[in-house]
């Protein structure tokens, strides 16, 4: 999938310029190896059916996404969905609702075989470290922005966000590189 998220590059203005650099030299190392972990475990994974519910869930909140955004230019969703490469938006949803059933899949199985359990209070938690990153907790609850956002984009957030960062910090340390010799 690769790159499905940006982290957010926060310094304080007395970061000396090679410092900055070796921040962002070791962020985009860090994001690579997260990419080419998913990118394997995606590889590697054949889905025999989706939970039909989160599927639903899912294709309805992309093709409101669509639906939004593609106005918001004067065009519709269906043109939009062709520039991605997909006869229209129904079908674009269907594609991008199968990639966060199965990346959420894979997650559970990684999570069960690291006998490692992600609770609702944990999500939550997460999002209250999100909220006090940005500056934001003593402006929103963590209820407010799951209200605000809606059931469906929580559902993604907990997929995308915050499951991921979980498993990469499972994952991450376990992933040996071995290195190409170019001679």
């Amino acid at each position: 999938m690769g790159s499905h998220r940006r982290r957010r590059i926060c310094r304080s203005s007395g970061q000396q310029p090679w410092e900055l650099k070796a921040y962002i030299k070791e962020e985009l190392e860090k994001q690579n190896l997260q990419d080419a972990i998913y990118d394997y475990l995606d590889a590697i994974t054949t889905v025999k059916s989706y939970d039909e519910e989160k599927l639903a869930q899912l294709k309805a909140y992309y093709l409101d996404y669509m639906d939004y955004y593609a106005s918001s230019y004067g065009i519709s969703a269906d043109y939009m969905a062709t520039y991605y490469g997909y006869a229209d938006a129904d079908s674009y949803a269907q594609f991008l609702g199968e990639t966060y059933v199965k990346m959420d899949m894979i997650e559970d199985k990684v999570f069960k075989d690291s006998k490692v359990t992600v609770t609702d209070e944990d999500f939550d938690a997460y999002i209250q470290a999100q909220l006090e990153e940005a500056g934001t907790a003593d402006t929103y609850t963590v209820e407010e922005i799951k209200e605000s956002n809606g059931d469906d984009w929580t559902l993604l957030y907990k997929i995308s966000a915050f499951k991921y960062d979980r498993m990469m910090e499972l994952l991450e340390d376990r992933v040996v590189i071995i290195e190409d010799n170019q001679e």
